[in-house]
């Protein structure tokens, strides 16, 4: 097992499908996933309590804060890291375990300390979807094209170089702050083709 995702979760009763389909996954290919729920005032623990009934497995592990905070939710999950690769999921999301695998396979390859992969921004209101990728190995196009297309969670990172990082506390740009720190302090970035996640956007709580 080298690799574990960290997922905060907050008010997605309801919209859990994609998180249980990839977890699912997640387990069939020795995955590690660590879920932190951080207090929700609707059904959300009580569907995620029945899904771990269902489907117990030592990869999945489930733990309830109250920080109101991605950024908190991600530290705590953080500390459980005993993985040497770790990386990040959004719980209404969808994670594609085995091309995350394959970018973690050739990010090690490489003698890397983080890789990035492509991701699938798909658009709840048109129903559209578009490719997003680092196009160029050049460190001064990769920082400007994380700047406008983000995506803290179509990483892996090595949790030697980066685990003692921390988010901040704020409810918004904090996955910008932390992509920005894990890339100042890598040796060496891999970057890939794999399209590793889709990203949905347009709901109404986005």
């Amino acid at each position: 097992m080298d690799l574990s995702i960290v997922v905060p979760v907050h008010n997605i009763s309801g919209r859990l499908t994609n998180l249980e389909l990839w977890l699912q996954d997640a387990v069939k290919h020795d995955v590690r996933v660590i879920l932190i729920h951080d207090k929700s005032p609707d059904n959300t623990q009580a569907e995620l309590e029945l899904f771990f009934k269902v489907n117990p497995s030592r990869l999945l592990s489930l733990h309830q804060v109250d920080f109101q905070s991605p950024g908190l939710s991600r530290n705590f999950g953080l500390q459980m890291v005993t993985t040497p690769w770790f990386s990040f999921a959004d719980a209404d999301d969808f994670v594609d375990i085995p091309n995350l695998l394959k970018l973690l396979a050739d990010t090690m390859n490489s003698e890397a300390t983080i890789g990035i992969g492509g991701y699938l921004a798909c658009d709840l209101k048109t129903n559209s979807s578009s490719v997003i990728k680092v196009q160029s190995l050049n460190s001064v196009n990769v920082a400007s094209h994380l700047a406008t297309t983000m995506g803290l969670w179509r990483c892996v990172f090595s949790t030697e170089k980066t685990k003692e990082i921390k988010f901040e506390n704020q409810l918004m740009g904090e996955d910008y702050l932390y992509l920005n720190r894990a890339i100042d302090v890598q040796t060496k970035i891999h970057i890939g083709n794999e399209i590793v996640y889709n990203y949905y956007f347009g709901g109404p709580d986005n």
